[in-house]
């Protein structure tokens, strides 16, 4: 599953680069599967490290790049660490030597996605199907944008979004959906950018507090266990186990590191998503919807 997306997302990101053109829905869903894929890749070459790292510890220097590597690892934060590592001219250890060759294949993801961005075309990308124009304006009837999706939702007699889910941002594993998007019942952006001031409010900043919080526990080591959950099978079926670990244990300071690293990009995601909201806001205006039903009242 995760080799025919990968392939698929690859493919069209190369040809937004070489047809100079791709459009926005075509980027997203292209980014967060590849996204998705490193982030299972990434897993997969830490594993052999966690190990060996059990094996050695206490015997490496704090200032030691090794430290650094993570299952969390992403296109954004692969350059540095990949620099960090070569400057020690290449490690004899074959396990630090493979997961360097992830490293650089992320680098070269990341450098695909940062080329075909100049290429995107935002809106609504043209139905290429045979829909009469009867029933391309149905499409469009009563629908607006919502302010926290992003995505074309119908409305209500309210003019207020219809019930529908959200896909989450890279941040919190992009792709995967929860029951209810927060700008549900909002008005869309077209006519308000309310919901993105609560959602601002509500979510992101009080998220982005507590991941600070939690950051900072870490390390500074204040709790005095830390659990890690596994999936076990039991008769066939699959259960969560979970395991608890003193400070002062090997797997303590395995999983408070794995747990530091993941807030640390946590944080950054957040950052960037308040930005995002903030800039919805500051550039609202009222506009009508593309059918174009203008604001009640």
């Amino acid at each position: 599953m995760y080799a025919t997306r990968l392939t698929e997302a690859i493919a069209t990101l190369d040809l937004g680069v070489k047809e100079h053109h791709i459009w926005n829905v075509d980027f997203v869903n292209a980014k967060d599967n590849l996204s998705r894929c490193m982030e299972q890749a990434m897993t997969v070459a830490a594993e052999p490290f966690y190990t060996a790292k059990r094996a050695s510890f206490g015997t490496w220097d704090s200032s030691d790049p090794r430290h650094d590597i993570s299952g969390y690892m992403s296109y954004i934060s692969a350059p540095k660490l990949l620099r960090n590592l070569e400057k020690k001219n290449g490690f004899s250890d074959p396990i630090i030597l493979e997961y360097m060759e992830y490293l650089r294949e992320l680098v070269a993801l990341g450098q695909l996605i940062k080329e075909v961005k100049p290429y995107i075309e935002k809106g609504r990308k043209p139905n290429v199907t045979n829909k009469t124009p009867e029933e391309l304006a149905a499409e469009i009837a009563n629908t607006g944008i919502c302010c926290i999706c992003q995505n074309r939702q119908k409305l209500n007699d309210e003019q207020g979004m219809v019930h529908h889910g959200y896909q989450m941002s890279e941040y919190n594993h992009s792709g995967y959906r929860v029951g209810s998007c927060f700008g549900v019942k909002f008005m869309p952006y077209e006519f308000s950018c309310e919901a993105n001031k609560q959602w601002l409010s509500q979510v992101l900043r009080p998220q982005l507090k507590a991941q600070r919080e939690y950051m900072k526990a870490l390390k500074a080591s204040t709790m005095l266990t830390l659990d890690r959950t596994r999936d076990v099978y039991v008769s066939g079926k699959r259960t969560s186990v979970t395991d608890t670990f003193a400070k002062g244990t090997p797997e303590y300071e395995e999983i408070r590191e794995s747990s530091a690293h993941r807030a640390e990009y946590e944080i950054k995601m957040l950052k960037a998503e308040i930005e995002m909201h903030e800039a919805f806001v500051e550039k609202w205006v009222l506009r009508p919807l593309m059918d174009g039903t203008t604001k009640k009242g």
